[in-house]
């Protein structure tokens, strides 16, 4: 009901932040997988483990992703690269969705990866994010891990994601807009 009364109240331009879609579409019937639809269409390689965002706040996310047969490598367990994949989709939606609560106009792009593999994934795999950009004012480089685990809870792999973060002012009304020379 509150997603109905935001709608009705802010239309459409409610809606510019990536939790604030997850939100509004996770609790509608079926929302969550309209959701990782969308995310399928505008990330199309993503797509190609066909991954569940379980949760989305602008400092956390989890996505996840069950065994299939397209996901499987010669030794019977979830391939490295789809591992990757995940991680990488997760480790992102945190990110992006941080720079939009962001007070600061950010942009960002990931320029390394780095994955570590502690043990075979079977199953049902998730990848949880944390990031926050409180206090980042200036152009960085920020770390972002996803830690991969199966339904049990025991850690599979450890993602790191490096992104590159460029700062361009504020996106606040009054505030002194800093340029970078």
């Amino acid at each position: 009901m509150p997603c109905l009364l935001r709608l009705c109240t802010k239309g459409l331009k409610g809606f510019r932040k990536f939790d604030e879609i997850y939100i509004f579409l996770a609790n509608l019937p079926l929302g969550g997988y309209v959701f990782d639809a969308l995310i399928g269409f505008f990330a199309p390689y993503s797509a190609s483990t066909t991954p569940h965002v379980e949760t989305l706040s602008k400092t956390a996310c989890t996505v996840s992703i069950e065994e299939r047969p397209w996901l499987m490598n010669p030794f019977n367990s979830v391939h490295a690269v789809a591992l990757t994949n995940i991680g990488e989709l997760s480790s992102g939606l945190v990110m992006m969705t941080a720079m939009q609560h962001s007070p600061v106009r950010m942009r960002g792009i990931p320029t390394k990866f780095e994955v570590e593999f502690f043990k075979k994934a079977k199953g049902k795999v998730y990848a949880s994010s944390t990031c926050s950009l409180d206090g980042v004012y200036e152009d960085c480089t920020i770390a972002v891990n996803s830690i991969l685990s199966n339904s049990k809870g025991v850690e599979l792999a450890k993602m790191t994601a490096s992104w590159n973060i460029r700062c361009n002012g504020t996106k606040q009304m009054g505030l002194e807009s800093k340029k970078k020379g």
